[in-house]
This record gives C-alpha cells, sequence and structure tokens, in this order.
C-alpha cells in the first residue's frame, strides 16, 4: 500500500482531526496546520503529496510552493476556492465529493426554511429578553405546508431537500440545466419552470448552485422584485450568488418575507453589515454540511480516492474536477 503524507490545513477542532486520524491508513502522515493563516498553511503543505480541506482555499501560490503535492481533495462539493487550472498545470489531480454533505445540508436547509417562516430566532430572542410576544407571532409566522417551494439548482442537495419535504405536502419547481428524471419528480411533486416563474410562483425559494463566473450576483434586485412579499429566501449554497445590498434592501422594505442565510461574500462576515439588525433574517456561519453523524463518511470517501489513484483507477466521474465546470448543477449524486 502506497505511503503518504496527507495535510490538513483548515483549522479544524480537535474531534475533527481525531475522526481524520482515525479513518486513514496507520502508515500514513499526518500534519495539521496550526491556523488558517498562510503561513502556517505553506508550511503545512510544503512536504504533502495529498491535501484535505473543506472552507479553506488553495491558491496558486501554495500549489507551486508544495513540490510533492499530486492530490487535492475537498471534503465538500463545492470547489470555487481552489485554483483548479493552476492545479491542472501542475498535474495536480482535483476531487470533491458529490452528494457527500446532501443529507446535512438539506436538513439545515429545512431547518432554515422552518425558521424563516416562523420568525425563529426573533421569537427565541424575544423570550430569552423577557418578552412576551405570543400574539403578536401570529400575524408574522407562516406555516410551510401546502406550499410552493422553488429550488434552483437540482442536484444531490436539491432533490434531497425535496424529499424531505414530502411530508409538507409542498410542490415543487425547480430549474436546473439538467432536467430530472421523470420518476423523481412524480415521487417528490416536482415540475421544471424557467427562473422567473420559479421566482414569481413560489413561497420559498432556495438556492443550491454552485459559485463560478456564471452564478454570481446572480440573485439581485430585479430577482427580488420578482418574489412575492410572503416569500423567502434561503441559501446554504455561496454567498457570492447573492448580492447581498440587493437582499437587504428586500428584506428592509418588506419586498419578502424573509431570509435564511448559511452563506455570505465575505466569511466571517462584517458584523456591521445589516442582515444582523434584521428580525426577518436568520443566519448560521456556513455550517449547513457540518455534522458530526457525516463527517466520519466524507472522510472514508476522500481516503477511497487517494487509493483509487494508487490503483490507476479513474475517480467516480462526478468527484473528479476539471478547470471548467458545469453552471447550475450543484453536485449530482
Amino acid at each position: 500500500m502506497t505511503q503518504h503524507h496527507v495535510a490538513v490545513i483548515d483549522d479544524f477542532k480537535q474531534r475533527s482531526i481525531q475522526t481524520i486520524i482515525d479513518t486513514i491508513p496507520k502508515d500514513w502522515t499526518l500534519s495539521v496546520t496550526p491556523s488558517g493563516s498562510e503561513s502556517d498553511v505553506s508550511a503545512t503543505i510544503k512536504q504533502a503529496d495529498v491535501i484535505f480541506l473543506m472552507g479553506k482555499g488553495v491558491t496558486a501560490e501554495m500549489v507551486n510552493a508544495a513540490p510533492r503535492l499530486r492530490f487535492i481533495q475537498k471534503l465538500g462539493a463545492g470547489v470555487d476556492n481552489i485554483d483548479v487550472r493552476a492545479c491542472s498545470e501542475r498535474c495536480v489531480t482535483v476531487a470533491r465529493l458529490a452528494g457527500g454533505n446532501a443529507v446535512p445540508v438539506a436538513e439545515h436547509t429545512l431547518l432554515m426554511t422552518l425558521a424563516t417562516l416562523r420568525r425563529l430566532a426573533q421569537l427565541d430572542r424575544n423570550t430569552r429578553n423577557g418578552l412576551w410576544v405570543r400574539e403578536q407571532a401570529r400575524t408574522v409566522s407562516r406555516q410551510l405546508s401546502g406550499k410552493t417551494v422553488g429550488i434552483i439548482g437540482f442536484g444531490a442537495i436539491g432533490r434531497a431537500y425535496a424529499r424531505l419535504l414530502r411530508g409538507f405536502e409542498v410542490k415543487v419547481k425547480y430549474f436546473d440545466i439538467v432536467r430530472a428524471p421523470a420518476d423523481l419528480c412524480e415521487a417528490v411533486n416536482a415540475s421544471y419552470a424557467e427562473v422567473d416563474e420559479v421566482l414569481a410562483t413560489s413561497d420559498v425559494i432556495s438556492v443550491h448552485t454552485p459559485l463560478t463566473e456564471l452564478t454570481r450576483h446572480m440573485f439581485g434586485q430585479r430577482e427580488f422584485a420578482l418574489m412575492k412579499p410572503e416569500a423567502v429566501f434561503i441559501n446554504c449554497a455561496r454567498g457570492g450568488i447573492v448580492d447581498e445590498d440587493a437582499l437587504i434592501e428586500a428584506l428592509s422594505s418588506g419586498a419578502i418575507h424573509g431570509a435564511g442565510i448559511d452563506v455570505f461574500g465575505q466569511e466571517p462576515p462584517d458584523l456591521s453589515i445589516r442582515f444582523f439588525e434584521l428580525d426577518n433574517c436568520v443566519v448560521t456561519p456556513h455550517t449547513a454540511g457540518g455534522t458530526v453523524d457525516n463527517f466520519e463518511h466524507v472522510v472514508r470517501r476522500a481516503v477511497d480516492n487517494v487509493h483509487r489513484l494508487d490503483r490507476g483507477e479513474p475517480l467516480p466521474e462526478a468527484d473528479l474536477v476539471k478547470p471548467k465546470q458545469p453552471v447550475l448543477a450543484d453536485n449530482k449524486a
């Protein structure tokens, strides 16, 4: 069995590091960056031939500073923070885990959907502060059952979210560059529609696209103006997909009912941005895919991909990352 030196460049907590240690073969060595600083990361990857990462980016400079590097494995789906072209030029293979976080992200999306419809964060904050606003809540809380849910990006995560919605007897409208199979659409009561129709007719709009040059700021003033005043907008994909100023204006003016935001254009976000002043916005720290239960599964898949390369076998087509990526399919499982 081939020995590898794996560099972990995210600032993981010890529990996550221990999961990686327990999962990789015993004859592999592991280096862990002591912080997220560029100098620490550069030192960590210098002797590595494999990098495991989740939220941390990989630049061309980092790739060139790691002469032994042969493989980068994203412990998730999005690769917008990896310079894939620079890796290709250095013959460094890049892989993601297509659908690896689909279930926890879909669950978090459902959580954000319900929390936003019911103004959960506002109710929690008021109750903790001694404000008993039970009757006021009746005037702003909305239910999910029987509504129309629009899903932009109907890959593994969008489809998992649609499956979770079945118990709420909703109607699903989706947009994706790839049409979903008829049997899946029938099972989740979903139908295809163009983007503008999805936005104009849905009570919940949830986005599940990757961040690319074509999807950056795909949700702006025009798109929020198309939505119903009672609509809620959920983003557990990438912050750069949304023009945050336009979303804040839509929330502040009452153009839409609310938003559930797990991702931001800048992370961590500037605490002065107006998201944090709004009662109709629920926010979480880009944690939709992060569960204790799923992390071991993700690491095992990453190790399996390394073994595939060792054996000269091709990586799963959905995992292999090439310099040019599809536009709207988040991660086909």
